[in-house]
């Protein structure tokens, strides 16, 4: 029996199974900025669809597209993307983005898909890891030159973020403006996103430089022993110092805080942007061996013709 491709309105829970977790509340509580495509043979839900956006952008994300199992390799998942993007455009969209992990078990059916669908190639924009916060301590301390150069060097103070003055705030609403600090490594971009006694601020010869912005994540089991992770969302260090090590003695700080405070165990999570190719660079080579897991998150795009003015506009990247 052939599958019915539809647009699904409303609530639309029974298709639970077919997104990730942190997606379903899409299908619980429908937005107007969304296009959720539902499959169905004879009724029964059998993929799903889901894209949405942002009012003020031009361009939609796919969030996800899933078959069940013995129901792919039949051109559905295909039927689902072409009918999420045409009505994407419809909505006035003009462009649509996916970004996923590499780890997935379909990320290459995934991709194949894509680029038949005539979406860009797909390609790495960033790298993710998680590492044992011991390990990576102990990896950086024995980085050569990080001992007696970096960690030692009496020039350069990292403090708890939680602990600068009114002067430092100062100093860093100036060090974050556009023109230093790009919007997405910035405080005020993840303002509440993060935790003051977690995070750091960066000092050289007593100037603000830099910062570690972080949080702990729960560990979501249900054994209160395991450790939380601890997320860092962005690091940020004046350009001019790229190359001192003050960075890499910041993350030394605060990876061996961590195992300090919840065991040699606990897990750090960072990850690092394609912009930044030194500094994906030295995660492969330095940090990768240590690591628990370690994944390139593949980014894709595909320009939109909309029905409702027939025009197209210029991709704008959205996060992941």
């Amino acid at each position: 029996m052939a599958a019915a491709i539809e647009p699904v309105s409303g609530y639309a829970d029974e298709f639970a199974e077919f997104t990730f977790g942190r997606y379903r509340p899409f299908l619980s509580a429908p937005e107007p900025g969304q296009v959720t495509v539902g499959a169905r043979v004879a009724g029964k839900p059998i993929g799903l669809a889901l894209a949405a956006w942002r009012s003020d952008l031009a361009e939609a994300r796919l969030f996800s597209l899933m078959v069940a199992p013995a129901y792919r390799r039949q051109a559905i998942g295909r039927s689902l993307l072409a009918a999420c993007e045409s009505l994407v455009a419809d909505a006035g969209r003009a462009r649509l983005h996916a970004f996923y992990s590499s780890l997935l078990p379909a990320a290459g059916p995934f991709a194949a898909l894509l680029v038949v669908r005539g979406w860009n190639s797909p390609q790495a924009c960033e790298l993710r890891c998680c590492v044992p916060a011991g390990a990576l301590a102990d990896a950086i301390a024995g980085w050569p030159g990080v001992t007696g150069r970096m960690l030692a060097n009496a020039g350069i103070t990292i403090a708890c973020w939680a602990e600068r003055t009114a002067q430092d705030t100062a100093a860093i609403e100036k060090l974050s403006q556009p023109s230093s600090c790009p919007g997405s490594l910035s405080p005020q971009y993840w303002s509440g996103l993060f935790d003051e006694g977690t995070s750091l601020v960066l000092r050289a010869h007593g100037e603000i430089v830099g910062w570690i912005l972080a949080r702990l994540d729960p560990s979501g089991g249900a054994d209160a022993a395991v450790p939380p992770t601890l997320f860092v969302p962005a690091a940020f260090i004046r350009r001019d110092l790229w190359r001192s090590g003050m960075l890499v003695a910041a993350y030394h700080a605060i990876s061996r805080g961590h195992a300090d405070r919840f065991g040699a165990t606990a897990p750090v999570r960072f990850s690092t942007s394609s912009s930044y190719p030194g500094m994906m660079a030295l995660t492969r080579r330095r940090i990768a061996p240590v690591a628990l897991w370690i994944d390139d998150w593949m980014g894709s795009s595909k320009s939109l013709v909309s029905r409702i003015d027939g025009s197209t506009s210029s991709p704008v990247r959205l996060q992941a």
